[in-house]
């Protein structure tokens, strides 16, 4: 079945390595506040990590108590990151078997970087893609938004 897909991006005045390292952290990752029915997340960190990144596994504690797992899968360094998001709660896992995420960092300048993050969502069945596409458009605002924190606070 077709994914539900759709993308924001936003120019970060800092350098790709600046805005990847940022991402890479994941004491950062608590700054993702959600939107409406969308939790934020509350706390992540490395259950497996890497050294050269792709199969690290970051276990991710929402703010309404849920987990789910988030698993680099392909990494070129300072240029594209893809994470693959699974083991949902028992409500979303019901809708989708599971996102993958794709970030691509795109130098402008010496000091400035396009980010381009996509996000397609795998749904469970033709019946819970119309839900599931109203999950999208929740998460597509709370991206935006994130994507907004993330240009004031790493810009130069």
């Amino acid at each position: 079945m077709n994914p539900i897909e759709f993308k924001v991006e936003k120019t970060i005045k800092n350098s790709p390595k600046a805005v990847c390292e940022n991402i890479l952290d994941v004491e950062t990752w608590s700054s993702f506040d959600g939107h409406g029915l969308i939790p934020g997340i509350e706390k992540a960190f490395y259950e497996k990590r890497t050294g050269e990144l792709v199969g690290s596994i970051i276990r991710v504690k929402n703010s309404d108590g849920t987990e789910h797992l988030e698993e680099i899968i392909e990494w070129e360094k300072n240029r594209k990151l893809v994470m693959k998001i699974y083991n949902f709660p028992t409500a979303l896992s019901y809708m989708a078997t599971h996102f993958i995420e794709d970030w691509d960092f795109k130098q402008l300048s010496e000091n400035e970087t396009l980010l381009i993050r996509k996000l397609k969502l795998y749904p469970v069945s033709f019946l819970t893609k119309p839900l599931l596409g109203q999950i999208s458009g929740l998460m597509e605002k709370a991206m935006k938004k994130q994507l907004g924190e993330m240009a004031e606070n790493l810009s130069l």
